[in-house]
């Protein structure tokens, strides 16, 4: 599928892959990138404050401007799965960064969720891991996020996101209560015509 309301693809958690490519560093974990992370968590953000959705870590698209056709091509060298638009390149240089332990991965990103955004947040996403995706011997996770109606919004920082049809976009300060007693009536009309 295409990245959509529900869905996005992220080619790493915090590997800043351009510069893991073109580092001669012996040791690559300085390459940690905040801002790929901030990105994110600004989706996870933006799924709960509008109806959820899935994050995929270790999918490119074959448009991210960063990946210039050096870069595509020693993804390809090393184990990356084009399809259609999406390089399916795994989370493994991340991993090894690690000992290979999904567990201290998602933990990761579990403390930044807490830290950035609340306890709540943290509370309405669920992590899957996929192994060999495609054929490949690559591992991609997903984090399932769940949306948090009735009780307020989520903010990463000052700023409010929800999810437009492809990306995670900032509402004004001045719009979010409306906009949050918008979603929540929508959703309590759903709820009644269950009842």
């Amino acid at each position: 599928r295409e990245e959509s309301n529900d869905l996005e693809f992220k080619g790493s958690w915090g590997l800043n892959i351009k510069k893991y490519y073109f580092s001669d560093f012996k040791d690559r974990r300085y390459l940690k990138d905040k801002n790929i992370k901030k990105s994110v968590l600004k989706n996870i953000a933006a799924m709960q404050n509008t109806n959820g959705g899935k994050i995929y870590i270790g999918v490119f698209e074959n448009d991210d401007t960063s990946l210039t056709q050096d870069l595509k091509s020693w993804m390809n060298e090393n184990n990356a799965h084009k399809v259609n638009n999406k390089i399916v390149f795994g989370v493994s240089y991340e991993l090894d960064q690690i000992k290979n332990n999904i567990d201290v991965y998602t933990r990761d990103i579990e403390t930044f969720i807490k830290k950035e955004l609340t306890q709540k947040s943290l509370e309405n996403i669920k992590f899957k891991d996929y192994h060999d995706v495609l054929g490949t011997d690559e591992t991609v996770i997903c984090i399932e996020v769940y949306p948090i109606f009735f009780s307020g919004g989520i903010f990463l920082g000052e700023k409010f996101y929800w999810r437009t049809s492809k990306s995670a976009q900032p509402i004004d300060l001045k719009d979010v209560r409306s906009y949050l007693d918008h979603r929540d009536r929508s959703q309590q009309e759903k709820l009644d015509k269950f009842d």
